[in-house]
């Protein structure tokens, strides 16, 4: 606020864009020339996704700045909300949260399908279907949700929570469900390889916790390595994109550039991040370089039948398919 001040002239509001606590901004005001400036939180617009977005909230502070900004962003195709400014604070924490639960569901019932032998990714279309569920639910299995967007407000929720001595049981469990899921990595690869991962040479694409971008901040891919690390395997990891500073702090990791020298010799490739580069990799000189054919596609990238008809074990998650050790 304090450099802010001097750039602030008489009767300006001030909209923060930044995702900020609820009940941060309630009743803040700067001084600007000796004129009060309101700051108006406007955490909840996501202007960069505004573009793709249904509604936008904004705070309802006064009528007239609310005009303003809705006419300077006419051209979005949006439908605006006025909210108050706790609403405000809260919208943006409760939407990340409500997907992410979402994702840990879906997960959920993938495990289960995974051993009953129900395909998960069918079970998630069947279920889109409802109205009540909708198309773009987020149901198909896979990995817990990665990257800070998510994890940063799911926790910013149970802490209000904490604050004002209010119980998050589902939050909180969702939580635990999403650290446990990446687990899963681990215990496919030791029914396939055996217990003991010692020794073991295992592969992974992809280290950033989504496709188009280089940052590794909460990347499950990098805690899974951190996993069998652990475990006494040899983890070898290539990524097209990842940050090369950030990888300095992963010694331990074996990063190469060409994704074929990252496979060679491997006991099992795991597919982490699903870049369309990997998409059309080929996939008869992998399986000639390796030394355990076994592929875990924890995107289903990968079409399993292709693969299987080339000699590879093949295993995602949520598919139902029969396991085997190799």
């Amino acid at each position: 606020m304090e450099l802010a001040q001097p750039r602030l002239a008489r009767r300006e509001f001030m909209a923060l864009a930044g995702l900020i606590a609820g009940g941060t901004a309630l009743g803040r005001t700067a001084s600007a020339g000796g004129q009060a400036t309101r700051i108006v939180d406007m955490s909840a617009v996501g202007l960069s996704q505004a573009i793709h977005a249904r509604s936008l909230s904004c705070v309802e502070v006064m009528t007239a700045f609310l005009d303003r900004i809705e006419a300077l962003l006419a051209a979005l195709p949006v439908q605006w909300q006025r909210v108050s400014l706790r609403t405000a604070e809260m919208t943006k924490h409760a939407l990340n949260s409500f997907l992410a639960v979402s994702i840990c569901f879906a997960n959920e019932l993938g495990n289960l399908c995974d051993e009953v032998g129900a395909d998960g990714r069918r079970l998630a279309e069947v279920l889109r279907l409802e109205p009540r569920i909708g198309a773009k639910a987020r149901l198909s299995p896979g990995l817990g949700f990665a990257g800070g967007t998510l994890a940063r407000d799911m926790q910013t929720l149970r802490k209000l929570g904490d604050r004002n001595s209010i119980e998050t049981p589902l939050l909180d469990g969702a939580w635990v469900s999403n650290q446990r899921q990446n687990r899963t990595v681990i215990h496919k690869l030791k029914q396939s390889l055996g217990e003991n991962l010692r020794g073991r040479r295992i592969a992974i694409l992809g280290l950033t916790y989504k496709p188009e971008t280089s940052t590794l901040r909460r990347s499950a891919a990098l805690e899974i390595a951190g996993d069998l690390i652990r475990e006494g395997a040899e983890v070898w990891a290539s990524d097209p994109r990842a940050s090369r500073d950030e990888l300095r702090a992963y010694p331990a990791l074996h990063f190469v550039e060409n994704p074929y020298d990252a496979i060679r010799q491997s006991d099992a490739l795991v597919l982490m991040t699903p870049w369309k580069q990997y998409r059309e990799l080929d996939f008869a000189a992998i399986r000639s370089g390796m030394t355990t054919p076994l592929l875990i596609d924890t995107a289903n990238l990968w079409n399993a039948d292709d693969l299987t008809s080339l000699g590879f074990l093949y295993i995602d998650i949520g598919s139902g398919r029969t396991r085997r050790r190799v």
